[in-house]
Formats: structure tokens, sequence, C-alpha cells
């Protein structure tokens, strides 16, 4: 039981306003990455191989924000896992 019933509203909202914010960040960076282009636009990548259908293999560098994306994921994983067997806690 908490002294403050307003403080569960607050972590409660708190949440919700961090994980809209990552959603936001997640779709606007998908956004602007190029997946797919036409063939009438250059690209920096070479062309390396062309398999059935079109579909071409690329040389390209890897999107900065499918970088940042993993490298977040596995560090929150690695400090959420260090952070619960430091403080003993069961889960």
């Amino acid at each position: 039981m908490r002294f403050f019933e307003l403080l569960n509203y607050q972590h409660v909202m708190g949440s919700i306003l961090v994980a809209l914010i990552v959603l936001v960040l997640f779709a606007v960076g998908l956004a602007f990455m190029p997946l797919v282009h036409s063939k009438n636009q250059t690209s920096p990548s070479k062309e390396t191989h062309t398999f059935a259908d079109n579909i071409e293999e690329g040389n390209g560098p890897f999107p900065l924000v499918l970088a940042l994306i993993i490298t977040g994921t596995l560090l929150w994983a690695i400090f959420y896992i260090l952070y619960y067997g430091f403080s003993e806690v069961n889960i």
C-alpha cells in the first residue's frame, strides 16, 4: 500500500510517456531508413549480385537506426539482468 495514491498515477503515466517517446523515435528512424529504392534512383551502395525476381544484394552501409536499436536492446537486457542479480530480488 502506498501512502500517496498520486505516486501510482505518476509512475503509470511516466511509463506510458517513456514508451510513447521510444515508439515515436523508432517510427521516425524507420521512416527515413532506405529499405526499398527504385531503379531510377542512384544509391551509394553498389550492386554485387542479382537473384531471381530482381532481388539485389548490395554492398552498402548498415543503417544507423538499426544499429542503435540493437545496441540499446542488448544494453538494456544486460543491465536488467545485472540489476536484478546484484539486488538479490526474487522475481
